[in-house]
């Protein structure tokens, strides 16, 4: 139906490799046991990497200008939201103190939408119709379920706006196929998936 290219994922791979590298660490730091789980603040650590490195994927290959972000309300995405955020922010902020300095309003470049059970979703995807490019973060500590319901009713909003920017998939998202799910279920959504130029659809 669609094709999409795997560079989040490869992206991802590299940037927990680097986490797990220690010559990439400033000190080394005492050893965890084998196989413990990760603490909290180094799962943050990792989506750090992985949203610094999504973030340079939105930037040098799609080379969005302006970029909406939606993420589930999970401390896990929305740390890695940030981090793809502040890449984004890094090189695209010249035009916009340009701007500031001449007295004029800069571009708005970037909204991030955190998805919460009461939220009206209809508005909230009006914020990011109107970006270049968007990405799509679900996954952390919401429910597969929850999330797959996130993504199908985010791609509804696209579909109404027949948005035709590119859609960024965190590697999550391309991994559990929630894209597929949702067309599978909704033939709207199937059709405009199957629409959309290959290279609008990242992962």
């Amino acid at each position: 139906m669609f094709k999409t290219t795997l560079l989040a994922a490869a992206l991802s791979l590299a940037s927990l490799s680097a986490f797990a590298n220690p010559s990439a660490q400033p000190a080394t730091p005492a050893a965890a046991p084998v196989g413990a789980p990760l603490t909290l603040g180094e799962q943050f650590i990792v989506r750090a990497y992985a949203g610094q490195m999504e973030g340079l994927a939105i930037n040098n290959v799609l080379k969005a200008k302006t970029l909406g972000i939606a993420v589930n309300n999970s401390t896990i995405c929305v740390a890695l939201a940030g981090a793809m955020a502040g890449e984004f922010v890094g090189h695209n902020k010249a035009e916009g103190l340009v701007a500031a300095k001449k007295g004029e309003t800069p571009t708005r470049r970037l909204d991030i939408v955190a998805y919460t059970p009461t939220m009206d979703l209809s508005t909230a995807a009006s914020t990011l119709t109107n970006k270049a490019a968007i990405a799509l973060v679900f996954g952390g500590q919401i429910s597969d379920a929850d999330n797959a319901a996130s993504v199908k009713a985010t791609l509804g909003e696209l579909v109404k706006a027949d948005y035709k920017g590119d859609i960024f998939l965190h590697l999550t998202v391309a991994a559990k196929k929630w894209l597929e799910e949702a067309a599978a279920s909704d033939s709207a959504i199937a059709a405009y998936l199957a629409k959309k130029k290959t290279s609008t659809l990242w992962a």
